[in-house]
């Protein structure tokens, strides 16, 4: 067995050499098999979820999936051998018993890659590097056993020495196990590298059940933000930025309700409520495979979380997990949308947010003041401008928000829940429901409110608050109110 040495920000030691063998490349997908064990769930909408993603063939959740890993990578991956990629924790849960059903079928396949799993495994681009060296020119596909973190490293590692690969998942916990892309730590910030999902999902509801409560707990935050992320959506087509595909939108939001409907049940490790809970997860996933985007499932409680991730947040010197961060970022974003449309916009407030709009200098310079002299400012200085635009376009959006804000207001309030549903929904989980559980004060969130304003090109309520010129007065009412945090 493979063991490597890796630290929070280093680079892991080189990979064995392995043989090489011709790509298979440009495989048409067609409509996925799925197999699905649940409660509630409807099957036929997972399987015809599956059946609009672009990477991901085939599904299964179901008892004892992993028994079906050997009959699948033969089918999937005719010509290859497969190597495990886990970390320690999830090679112990079950990534030494995926290698030996593997192994059965496979007794000439290489040695697993195991990743240290403390200090908690990061999602390094270079790690991704060392394991795509290790892959590249070989016939080793990756079958990948973990969580979040080591499916975006594998993921990355497989688009990057040109293969697709297996996931086996271990948690209820993200829900990139399905996604287009990979949220890695590159150049000093985290960022979503394009890359295709894998092409086997597995999953065993038992397995799910046996991890930490708090890692269900975690992806039920995270799911639980796609109601603010679909009220971002809303706000970009009612201002005629990104209009709503019906079908993706449905995918993601027509079950929502369903699937954070049982909050008391993921907090328990109730089995069936995991089970469902992995496949909502799933559902947005294939949903923003679809998309070729992260927009179906990610809006401003991610902005948050990006921005927190991007200064390494830690809570008692662990880093806080990316549901975690997303749940506070979910009530922060509720919390903005409430304090935005209890206020009334008028034609003096445009008058006044055209009249105050900054220039495109003085925008560098708010980003280069925000964030300081680190590697990826320029980036995010380059995106900044991108949106910042002045003169007739922005006047004539925020016309158009003033025009139609009592309609869209009461659209998002029939998205969104009230805040103080949304906290308890999340505390019935076994969530974090104020900022200071994940290591943030009151005025750590009210500086990220303004800088996951400037993180990415997506249209949300922060843009619109600050087209107003009303998101310095907008973070001042939500602390000062008492109501929230």
């Amino acid at each position: 067995m493979w063991r490597f040495r890796c630290y929070t920000f280093g680079s892991c030691t080189a990979l064995p050499a392995v043989k090489s063998f011709a790509l298979h490349t440009g495989v048409i997908l067609q409509p996925s098999r799925l197999q699905y064990d649940s409660y509630r769930m409807n099957p036929n909408a997972l399987a015809e979820a599956t059946s609009r993603a672009t990477e991901t063939k085939e599904i299964v959740i179901a008892p004892g999936a992993t028994d079906q890993a050997a009959d699948l990578f033969g089918r999937h991956f005719p010509a290859s051998l497969p190597v495990v990629i886990a970390d320690s924790n999830t090679y112990d849960v079950a990534g030494r018993s995926v290698d030996a059903i593997l192994r059965r079928a496979y007794p000439n396949m290489a040695e697993p890659i195991v990743l240290p799993g403390s200090p908690r495994l990061q999602p390094l681009d270079s790690l991704s590097d060392d394991i795509a060296a290790a892959l590249s020119g070989s016939s080793n596909r990756a079958v990948a056993v973990g969580s979040g973190t080591l499916n975006d490293i594998v993921k990355l590692a497989s688009h990057r020495s040109d293969r697709s690969y297996m996931l086996v998942a271990t948690a209820a916990s993200v829900d990139g196990y399905a996604s287009f892309g990979a949220s890695m730590l590159a150049e000093g910030w985290k960022q979503t590298i394009p890359c295709p999902a894998g092409r086997v999902l597995l999953a065993d509801p038992d397995v799910l059940a046996s991890a930490p409560k708090q890692m269900a707990a975690s992806g039920y935050a995270d799911l639980l933000g796609k109601l603010t992320a679909g009220a971002d959506w809303i706000i970009a087509e009612e201002l005629g930025i990104e209009e709503i595909d019906a079908e993706i939108w449905a995918m993601v939001q027509t079950e929502l309700r369903e699937w954070i409907d049982h909050p008391a049940a993921i907090r328990r490790g109730d089995v069936a409520a995991i089970s469902e809970l992995f496949a909502g997860l799933t559902m947005s996933a294939l949903a923003m495979q679809a998309y070729r985007d992260t927009r179906p499932a990610s809006g401003t409680e991610h902005l948050l979380s990006h921005t927190w991730e991007m200064e390494h947040l830690e809570y008692e010197g662990e880093p806080v997990s990316h549901g975690f961060k997303v749940g506070i970022g979910t009530l922060a974003a509720a919390a903005l949308l409430e304090v935005l449309f209890d206020s009334s916009i008028d034609s003096d407030v445009v008058a006044r947010a055209v009249r105050r709009r900054l220039s495109i200098e003085d925008r560098e310079s708010q980003i280069q003041n925000a964030f300081g002299a680190k590697r990826f400012t320029r980036s995010l200085i380059a995106t900044g401008v991108a949106k910042h635009d002045r003169g007739e376009s922005h006047a004539r959006r925020i016309r158009r928000a003033a025009d139609r804000w009592e309609s869209l207001g009461a659209r998002l309030k029939g998205q969104v829940p009230p805040f103080d549903e949304l906290r308890r929904l999340l505390e019935s989980a076994g969530c974090p429901v104020t900022p200071k559980e994940i290591g943030v004060t009151n005025a750590r969130l009210a500086n990220t409110y303004r800088k996951a304003q400037m993180v990415r090109k997506r249209y949300t309520s922060l843009d619109l608050a600050f087209d107003l010129n009303i998101l310095d007065s907008s973070i001042e009412t939500i602390f000062a109110s008492g109501r929230y945090f």
